[in-house]
């Protein structure tokens, strides 16, 4: 039986009213959900007529955590954002074929014993469970996609590895000018990590700081890549991601032609927003129409023309075009649709930087077309053009001055032994320093006794489970052991 989404997999194996419990779901159970994952991939289906956004360095990877009004925000002015499947990754085989660090999340095989990561998977299910019903309204009405991202980093793994060496030998993304601009902390390593460098002391810790960076280059490749593989646009919506399109970009392209322009709108950063309202507003007209106003605007920006001449062009158009309709979504939120539902304007406002690309050596000598308020930079970065089309090079939510703190819940901030940047000692010794970082344990099992105590005859296959969940191992765990394949 096919099913059209992980959701429908999560009500067919686990309805609602049932649920999952993090402490006794039995492991059998798990292993056959696992497997019913495995066999029904589902792409997302492109919902509207722009082209997907990508939000790199967490939000795409980690959007059950998004609790900010920037990135919740940012809904209004996409069409679709394109977001992992976490429960398609945990599950899938693909990821143990591409390295990891230390405290990324380890899916459902345990490769030490050869059997079930039973008591992460049932704590990661529970919460990826809670994270996807509460964005049923934004996936069921296709403002979010969910997309399978293991599969696509392991067949793409050498072209990714190839984009790392481009970006690290440019001077710009090496020690000290890149550690100097960024603390470890604000450098994702991981879906779940961010920072949490290892290093030893070494008078010459050259070799280790690139190491280190080749981490955080990595992950922004996987990300883009992954973008590319999607048909969406990469976006930048911190200022690290952002720093890596503008050098690297440009830096890797020498054969094209790049005219940059830059557009700042003030685009209102709205509070009190849910999934559910963020769909019932998602067709209001001033949002509506903002979103097309701004893809035509950069549609019909002229070709080859000089940077001052673009930059005249689009402050232009904004005024005409955009204004308007921007005027009448803070109009909305004051005091129309918005303010009667409770959502109002926030105290900031974030800016959108955009990069124009006139692309001659695609053969297509045309403007690169932005998805949305917050498009990107999807393919072409590594230099070879996609599907025949001009693309755009970079753009960005920046100058909202809003942290990784700011939006994500349940993030664990470690300040480590270098909290205050890159301090490696000097001095060898037995003992290491790590920088600081954070992680997201959301698959780490919570304290707590499971609700189940078996009774009776507890010898063999009907002793208390392996696992901790309380039941008998046949009716746990037993089935899933039997049925446990190597990795293909």
């Amino acid at each position: 039986m096919a099913f059209a989404s992980t959701l429908d997999l999560l009500d067919e194996f686990f309805p609602p009213g049932r649920g999952i419990n993090p402490h006794t779901t039995p492991g059998a159970l798990l292993w056959e959900f696992g497997e019913a994952v495995r066999n029904n991939p589902t792409p997302p289906a492109r919902h509207g007529v722009l082209a997907p956004a990508y939000i790199g360095g967490w939000p795409s990877s980690n959007f059950g955590l998004v609790n900010g009004d920037l990135l919740l925000s940012s809904l209004l002015y996409n069409e679709q954002v394109l977001i992992h499947d976490p429960i398609a990754d945990w599950f899938s085989d693909d990821q143990y074929f591409v390295e990891h660090m230390m405290a990324s999340r380890p899916g459902h095989r345990d490769l030490e014993r050869n059997r079930q990561n039973t008591a992460e998977t049932r704590q990661f299910l529970f919460t990826a469970a809670q994270t996807l019903r509460g964005l049923r309204p934004l996936i069921e009405s296709g403002i979010i996609g969910l997309i399978p991202t293991s599969h696509v980093i392991r067949n793409r793994n050498r072209e990714i590895a190839d984009l790392v060496a481009r970006l690290a030998q440019l001077e710009s993304l090496q020690h000290p000018q890149y550690t100097s601009r960024f603390a470890p902390h604000e450098i994702p390593v991981e879906d779940n990590r961010r920072g949490m460098f290892v290093f030893a002391g070494d008078p010459d810790p050259g070799q280790q700081l690139a190491q280190a960076l080749s981490r955080g280059l990595t992950y922004f490749a996987r990300e883009y890549v992954l973008a590319e593989e999607y048909g969406a646009t990469y976006t930048a919506a911190f200022d690290h991601e952002l720093y890596i399109c503008r050098n690297g970009t440009f830096a890797t392209r020498p054969q094209r032609q790049v005219t940059e322009a830059i557009l700042q709108s003030r685009l209102p950063i709205f509070h009190a927003l849910n999934p559910r309202l963020i769909t019932d507003i998602h067709q209001d007209d001033a949002f509506a129409s903002f979103r097309s106003e701004l893809h035509g605007l950069y549609e019909n920006a002229p070709a080859g023309a000089t940077q001052a001449d673009l930059a005249a062009y689009v402050a232009d158009q904004e005024q005409v075009r955009l204004q308007p309709t921007l005027d009448a979504a803070k109009r909305s939120a004051e005091r129309g649709l918005l303010d009667k539902i409770g959502v109002g304007l926030s105290r900031g406002a974030f800016g959108i930087v955009s990069g124009i690309v006139t692309d001659l050596a695609s053969g297509t000598n045309g403007i690169g077309t932005l998805a949305g308020a917050v498009g990107a930079a999807a393919t072409g970065f590594v230099g070879r053009p996609s599907r025949g089309s001009s693309q755009p090079v970079w753009s960005s939510l920046v100058r909202h001055h809003k942290s990784v703190s700011d939006e994500f819940r349940g993030v664990q901030v470690a300040q480590g032994g270098s909290s205050e940047g890159w301090n490696i000692p000097t001095t060898p010794s037995t003992t290491v320093t790590v920088t600081s970082g954070a992680l997201i344990s959301d698959f780490l099992p919570k304290s707590g006794t499971a609700q189940l105590s078996p009774n009776g005859y507890q010898d063999g296959v009907y002793a208390p489970c392996w696992c901790g969940s309380g039941r008998k191992y046949k009716f746990c765990c037993e089935r899933a052991d039997r049925n446990w394949r190597p990795i293909q």
